[in-house]
Formats: C-alpha cells, sequence, structure tokens
C-alpha cells in the first residue's frame, strides 16, 4: 500500500503515516465482519458495490485533509477508518463473487486464475500500457479507446484459455 509514502512524502512523520495505515487495516478487521453479514443479506453484488461507492467519503476526506487546517489530522483518522471499513473489506466480497462465477469443477483453478490475471495485469503490464498511451505524442480519447480495445483482448483470451482447460 502506497498510504504511508504519499504521507511521508507531503511531509508527514514516518510515526503518522504508520499510524494512519495501521488504522486503515485495523478498520478493515470489522469491515470484514460486516461486509461477510451484508453479502447474506442483500447479496454480493450489491455489497461490492457498497464497498466501493461507500469509501468515496473516506478517500475524499483523506485528499482533501491538507485543506482542513486544524481538523487535517482528524479528517485523515476518519477517512482512513471509514476507507478501511469500506474498500478493504471489499477484498472478501470479491473473492467470494469471483470462485462463484465458475462452475463447480472449475472454482478453485477459476479463482487463482482470476487473481493471477488481475495480478498480472495490475501490476506487471498497466504500467508499462500506461507509459505508452500517455504519451504526449496521441490525443486522450485515441489513448483511451487503445487501451479499451487491449484490456478486452486480452479478457476475452484468458476467458477463451479458461473454458479450454475445462473442456479436458
Amino acid at each position: 500500500m502506497l498510504l504511508p509514502k504519499a504521507l511521508v512524502d507531503q511531509g508527514s512523520a514516518v510515526a503518522t503515516s504508520f499510524g494512519v495505515a495501521s488504522l486503515v487495516f485495523t478498520a478493515s478487521f470489522a469491515g470484514k465482519g460486516f461486509t461477510g453479514y451484508l453479502m447474506e443479506i442483500i447479496g454480493r453484488r450489491w455489497t461490492i458495490f457498497y464497498a466501493l461507492a461507500g469509501s468515496w467519503p473516506g478517500l475524499l476526506l483523506m485528499l482533501l485533509a491538507h485543506r482542513a487546517g486544524p481538523l487535517a489530522t482528524t479528517a485523515m483518522v476518519i477517512g482512513a477508518l471509514i476507507t478501511g471499513f469500506t474498500a478493504l473489506s471489499g477484498a472478501t466480497a470479491f473473492r467470494i463473487y469471483l470462485s462463484e462465477q465458475f462452475p463447480t469443477a472449475l472454482r478453485g483453478r477459476g479463482h487463482i486464475f482470476g487473481v493471477s490475471v488481475g495480478r498480472t495485469f495490475s501490476g506487471v503490464l498497466a504500467p508499462f500500457l500506461m507509459e505508452r498511451m500517455l504519451a504526449p505524442r496521441r490525443s486522450f480519447s485515441a489513448r483511451y479507446w487503445r487501451l479499451s480495445r487491449l484490456a478486452r483482448s486480452f479478457r476475452c483470451c484468458s476467458a477463451e484459455r479458461l473454458s479450454a482447460s475445462s473442456r479436458r
């Protein structure tokens, strides 16, 4: 998580950045329990929506904390608690929902495949692709559609590969 580094780069003490990161992860423990309960009540899709939409107030508080003057620390702490309770606890719902997208015989392999593809794309391929896509020689519209086509083709190829392995 890049939150401690971002806080230190903005001039906060290392202890403060460690404290805020600890608050985020501590709040996620209670949030995961609540997310599990919520999945049974309103369903997995709506719980994922709650986790992502509910994190916006916390993210905005953390983003705008430097403008709060003497209440900056309070805004950062409340934003960290909200973000930890919602966004980080949504990972539980994502994992359960992802594994349910595959037939029972493929559930274990499909879940691991989905996680691996996501991590590979976000951690390895996306930085290189974004560097090329955001080069100043192209317009934003052309870059967006090019990246969109690439993501769709990547998704189709990975789904085709997984369905081919299920036929074996």
